[in-house]
């Protein structure tokens, strides 16, 4: 076995090391940390880079609701309590706490909290938070969340912060992440400077920016907004540190589709956009739920009156994208696109849009006869996704073939985003492939691909022509062809229609009998 001198590994200098580290990060968010461990235990160089890397990206483990166990986030705070020089590596940190007592959990995963209970008041202390304190009686009773406000007071290097407060194991996210995690209703100082240079941040719903100004801001993600919680905003510019915010990714209700209903509440999607102020936004993205809620009308979802909700940030949006969450019931989305009316009819208000993902009911509706026509989609558009298309599809791309200048298309790529029963499933435009996504490339040398939303892997629709056995599209232009020929000298001889009468009960009868 070669020696510590020998290998040329440890001939390069840390800088690369560290690379080498990062490249063994599992890309997949439910990938192991193995590789990084297993590097960790190779030699004591190899083992400070591998910690290095480890700590930087603390992408916790979610435990599951049914079956809670021991949180890492509290397991994470041990440590740094332990080895507080490590504190400084954490750049990105994930993690799922509930606000619950978790004193008898805890004792019966044999985890002792009473050591890192002292320590925290001792923490606590030296922020000037007494005995008597919220924050210190959260601790006192062994509340999970206030456990991890403290590490969130310990980290000053963090860069990306994605973090969910439930009330309950197995229920919904809390409204009130601050008194979760430092029982009071404002974040402490100490946190406030500590979350100074966070760039990406993802959370339930704005309700930890409204003391957290994060001046260098440039990604947020809320992953749950209905109209409770529009309702709670307070007006433009009221939530801090978005300014300089560039992308931006929201879960929104289908209820704030639903024109009338929101007039009749006040409020609308746009307030969202006016609380943050911001104005330099080039990324949205957009994941519609459906809370399957019951009003005794049958609601309309109107899709202008939606997008007017954006025209705040439309003017400076090279990538939109509204797509659905598939962890709803197909049937469900399959009667919310009944339900929708008033497809796109314009992109004036997307001067710059360069990526743009949607459903196809967005954009037309009836085969094309009331929407926009592909023809009419803004020069500056490089790539466009369809999500939930059915064959109507096909017919409104061939539209585009009626272009006499190319010049006019700036559109790349063209992409299907499918789901098994939901509208058209992949399958259905995987065999019998029509030859427009061929003359698509040909004429204007745009790229079509089909995309399975199981697994999201993509294929392209043209090699998918090329490679289909049946060649259907061919095989049913012949077939009218033939019919067209057919004249009386080609028909069949009519028959009895006794006799055929007697043969289809005889076919029933071994039918039955088998």
């Amino acid at each position: 076995m070669a020696t510590t001198e020998e290998s040329f590994i440890y001939r390069l200098p840390d800088e690369l090391l560290l690379h080498v580290a990062r490249q063994l990060r599992p890309r997949r968010r439910l990938a192991t940390l193995g590789p990084l461990r297993s590097l960790s235990r190779t030699s004591k160089k190899l083992h400070s880079i591998a910690q290095e890397e480890l700590y930087a990206g603390a992408w916790l483990p979610v435990s599951c609701g049914c079956h809670p166990r021991v949180n890492a986030a509290v397991q994470l705070l041990r440590t740094l309590l332990q080895r507080p020089e490590r504190a400084a590596k954490v750049k990105k940190l994930r993690f799922s706490i509930v606000r619950r007592r978790v004193d008898e959990l805890y004792r019966e995963k044999q985890f002792d909290l009473d050591g890192i209970r002292a320590q925290c008041f001792k923490r606590l202390t030296a922020l000037g938070y007494l005995e008597g304190h919220p924050w210190w009686t959260s601790l006192a009773n062994d509340v999970e969340s206030a456990y991890v406000g403290v590490l969130l007071s310990l980290l000053p290097n963090l860069e990306t912060l994605h973090f969910t407060v439930r009330e309950h194991h197995r229920g919904w996210p809390t409204l009130e992440p601050m008194s979760a995690l430092f029982g009071m209703s404002t974040a402490p100082d100490a946190v406030v400077a500590a979350l100074k240079n966070v760039r990406k941040l993802s959370t339930q719903d704005y309700g930890f920016m409204r003391d957290v100004s994060i001046s260098k801001l440039k990604q947020l993600s809320l992953t749950r907004l209905d109209t409770g919680t529009v309702l709670r905003l307070n007006g433009p510019n009221s939530l801090p540190g978005a300014t300089e915010l560039q992308e931006l990714c929201v879960g929104v209700s289908v209820q704030l589709l639903e024109a009338m209903y929101m007039h009749e509440m006040r409020v609308c999607l746009r307030d969202l956009f006016e609380a943050l102020g911001c104005k330099k936004l080039k990324t949205l993205r957009i994941m519609l739920f459906n809370d399957a809620y019951c009003l005794g009308l049958t609601p309309v979802f109107s899709i202008q009156y939606f997008m007017k909700q954006l025209e705040p940030v439309l003017p400076t949006l090279r990538t939109l994208e509204i797509v659905l969450d598939f962890d709803d019931e197909s049937t469900e989305w399959a009667w919310f696109f009944t339900q929708c009316e008033d497809p796109i009819e314009s992109f004036e208000k997307l001067p710059v849009l360069e990526h743009l993902k949607l459903p196809q009911e967005f954009l037309f509706k009836y085969g094309g006869d009331r929407g926009i026509s592909p023809v009419n989609i803004p020069k500056s558009l490089k790539s466009l996704g369809i999500v939930a298309p059915d064959h109507d599809i096909i017919e409104w791309v061939m539209k585009l073939l009626t272009l006499d200048d190319s010049s006019n298309v700036g559109l790349k790529t063209f992409v299907l985003h499918c789901r098994d029963g939901l509208i058209g499933p992949a399958s259905d435009f995987a065999s019998n492939v029509s030859p427009v996504w061929v003359e698509l490339f040909d004429s204007y040398g745009i790229q079509s691909f089909l995309c399975d939303g199981r697994d999201g892997e993509k294929v392209s629709l043209t090699k998918l022509y090329e490679l289909d056995p049946e060649d259907a599209w061919e095989d049913e232009e012949e077939d009218e062809a033939d019919e067209d020929d057919d004249d009386d000298d080609d028909m069949p001889s009519l028959e009895d229609p006794d006799s055929v009468q007697d043969e289809l009960d005889r076919e029933m009868y071994i039918a039955e009998v088998d």
